[in-house]
C-alpha cells in the first residue's frame, strides 16, 4: 500500500518513512500541500497522507479542506501531524476533513498504532468497495426486472432490464415517487399487493400481470414483491423482481394451440372417413334407385298406355277396374315427374357432402417437418369450404387463381390455418360492419399469382377496416380487437410466426376504415436447398 508523507522537515520525513517501511507500506514524500494535490490527481494514488499543520506554499489544514473538496467520494485517510495540542487546534484539523492527528514530537509505538489504524479502516474499506462492486456486477447480471423502494415510496434502485422495458431511464426514476413513474399496469392491484407484502412481511408473487410497454405492446409479467429493509425495524419498504413471461407464454399457447391443431386434425379426419363410409354406400343405392326407377317408370309408362286403350274400347272388367284405382289413388303422373327429381337432390346433396369430407381430409394435413409441394388454389379451396359456414351468412366469396403458379413448398397444416384465420377475420370484420342488417352481402376475394420466384396470396374483404390505433400492433401475441371471449389474439400473431419464421416469407396489409382490408402473403415457391438443385 502506497503512503504519501507532506512535510518540510526532513528530520520527520525520515521518522514518518522509517515507521512507515516497517508496516510495509511504500512512503512518497512532498514539500507542501500543493505537492498532496498534485500526488492525489494521479491514477492510483496512495489513501494514507500524513500532513505537517505548518508548511510553506500550502499548510496541512488547507491541504486537507482541499482534498475534501476535490475528491468527495474518495476515502482518503489524512493524519494531521501537529506540535498544536490545545483542543480546540484538534477540533479545527478534525472540521478541515482530517481522519486522525498526532502530536510532535510523538512516540514511534503511538505513530505505528495509528498507522496500522489507519491501513486497518483503508484495507476494510477496499474490501466493502470490491464487495460493493461485486454487488453490482451481480445485479448487473440479472436479466429481470429489479427495483428497490423505500419506506417513504421513493424509488432507490432502478436496473437496466427496469429501463429497457418501461422505457424510463434510471436517471428519471431514482429518487422518485415509485407510484407517479409512467408505467401502463394495474396500480391498484400492484398498490394492493405492495401493501399486503409489506403488512404481512411476507413475499407476494403475482403471475401473468400484464402490462403495455411504450410502443403499446401487450406483455405479461411474473412478479415477486418482496419486503425490503428500511430506516428502522418498524419501517419496510419492498424489493420488485420481474421477468418478463410473454415470449414464454406465447410458445405454451403455441404448444397448445398445436397439439390442439392436431386433435382437431386427427377428429376431422376420422370424422370424415367415418362419413365417407355411409355416403358410399347411400350413394350407390341412391344410384340403384334412380336406375330402378327408370324401368319402373317404364312399366307404369305402358301401364298408363293400356288402361288409356281398354278405355277407349270401353273394355272393362275387375282387373282393369283394380288398376284404374291403384292409378287413381297413387296419382302416378305426380310420382313420375317428382321422384327423378328428388333422387337428383339426394345425389347433388351426396355429392356436396363428399366435397366436405375431401375438404376436411386435406385441411386436416398431418405436421410434416419438410415442405411438401402443395397446390395454393385447392388448398383455398378446402379451407373456404371448411369455414363455409363462418362466411355465407354475410358475404360472397369469389377465387381468382393464377393458372401459371406451380405447386409451392410450404408446411400445408400450417399454411391451411393461416388461411383459415384470415378468412374467419375477413367475415367477422364484415359481420361487425353490416350489423343487424341482412338484405346486404359483403365479399370476400382470395387470389393469387406468381411473382418470379415468389407466391403472392391476397386476402381481401369490404369489411369494417383497421383502426389507425392498432394497425401497430395486429401481428402482437394476445392482442385483440374482438369481444372478450370471441378471439385469442393468437391468430395473426401465428399466421405472422408461420410466413415469416417457417416459410421465410412476409405478410402485410392495406386498410380503410369502414372500406376494408387486404392481407398481402408472399412465400418463396421452392425453398433455397431446391432453388440450387
Amino acid at each position: 500500500m502506497k503512503a504519501l508523507i507532506a512535510d518540510d522537515d526532513v528530520i520527520i520525513q525520515q521518522v514518518l518513512k522509517s515507521v512507515m517501511q516497517m508496516l510495509d507500506l511504500e512512503p512518497i514524500i512532498v514539500q507542501n500541500g500543493l505537492e498532496v494535490l498534485r500526488e492525489l490527481n494521479k491514477p492510483n494514488p496512495p489513501m494514507l497522507v500524513t500532513l505537517d499543520w505548518n508548511m510553506p506554499g500550502m499548510n496541512g489544514i488547507d491541504a486537507c479542506k482541499a482534498i475534501r473538496i476535490q475528491h468527495p467520494t474518495i476515502p482518503f485517510y489524512l493524519i494531521i501531524v501537529t506540535a498544536k495540542g490545545d483542543k480546540d487546534s484538534l477540533v479545527k484539523a478534525l472540521e478541515a476533513g482530517a481522519s486522525d492527528f498526532i502530536r510532535k514530537p510523538f512516540d514511534v509505538s503511538e505513530l505505528r498504532g495509528r498507522l496500522i489504524s489507519g491501513m486497518r479502516l483503508i484495507e476494510m474499506q477496499h474490501r466493502i468497495e470490491n464487495q460493493f462492486k461485486a454487488n453490482e456486477q451481480l445485479i448487473a447480471s440479472i436479466n429481470s426486472i429489479l427495483i428497490s423502494v423505500n419506506e417513504d415510496n421513493l424509488v432507490m434502485h432502478w436496473n437496466h432490464v427496469a429501463a429497457e422495458i418501461f422505457g424510463i431511464p434510471e436517471d428519471d426514476a431514482l429518487n422518485q415517487n415509485f407510484s407517479s413513474l409512467h408505467i401502463d399496469w394495474d396500480w391498484i392491484k400492484i398498490s394492493e399487493n405492495v401493501e399486503r407484502c409489506i403488512l404481512t412481511d411476507e413475499v407476494v408473487q403475482m403471475k401473468d400481470f400484464e402490462y403495455i410497454d411504450p410502443e403499446e405492446r401487450e406483455h405479461f409479467l411474473n412478479i415477486s414483491i418482496n419486503p425490503y429493509v428500511g430506516s428502522s425495524i418498524n419501517k419496510r419498504g419492498f424489493l420488485i423482481i420481474a421477468s418478463d413471461v410473454t415470449e414464454q407464454k406465447f410458445i405454451e399457447s403455441q404448444l397448445m394451440h398445436s397439439q390442439k391443431l392436431e386433435s382437431i386434425g386427427q377428429l376431422a379426419a376420422g370424422i370424415a372417413h367415418e362419413i365417407n363410409t355411409p355416403v358410399q354406400f347411400v350413394t350407390d343405392n341412391t344410384e340403384f334407385l334412380k336406375e330402378s326407377i327408370e324401368t319402373i317408370s317404364k312399366i307404369l309408362i305402358t301401364c298408363e298406355k293400356a288402361l288409356s286403350s281398354c278405355s277407349e274400347k270401353n273394355e272393362s272388367n275387375e282387373q282393369y277396374e283394380e288398376l284404374q284405382a291403384m292409378k287413381e289413388e297413387a296419382d302416378s303422373e305426380f310420382l313420375l315427374e317428382e321422384i327423378p327429381y328428388a333422387l337428383e337432390q339426394n345425389l347433388e346433396g351426396l355429392q356436396k357432402i363428399s366435397t366436405i369430407v375431401k375438404a376436411m381430409k386435406e385441411f386436416s394435413f398431418p405436421t410434416q417437418a419438410n415442405m411438401v409441394p402443395v397446390d395454393l388454389a385447392e388448398a383455398i379451396r378446402n379451407t373456404s369450404i371448411v369455414a363455409r359456414n363462418e362466411w355465407k351468412y354475410v358475404s360472397e366469396l369469389e377465387l381468382d387463381f393464377d393458372e401459371n403458379l406451380p405447386a409451392v413448398y410450404c408446411h400445408p397444416g400450417e399454411l391451411n390455418q393461416v388461411f383459415l384465420n384470415l378468412i374467419i377475420n375477413s367475415a367477422h370484420s364484415i359481420q361487425e360492419k353490416l350489423g343487424d342488417n341482412r338484405q346486404e352481402m359483403g365479399r370476400i376475394t382470395i387470389s393469387t399469382r406468381k411473382d418470379g420466384d415468389i407466391a403472392e396470396i391476397r386476402f381481401s374483404d369490404t369489411g369494417n377496416g383497421i383502426p389507425l390505433k392498432v394497425q401497430n400492433r395486429i401481428f402482437d401475441p394476445f392482442f385483440t380487437t374482438k369481444d372478450v371471449g370471441k378471439g385469442t389474439g393468437q391468430g395473426l400473431f401465428i399466421s405472422h410466426s408461420v410466413i415469416v419464421d417457417k416459410h421465410k416469407g412476409s405478410i402485410s396489409f392495406e386498410t380503410r376504415q369502414g372500406e376494408g382490408t387486404t392481407f398481402t402473403i408472399r412465400i418463396p415457391i421452392a425453398p433455397d436447398s431446391l432453388k440450387r438443385i
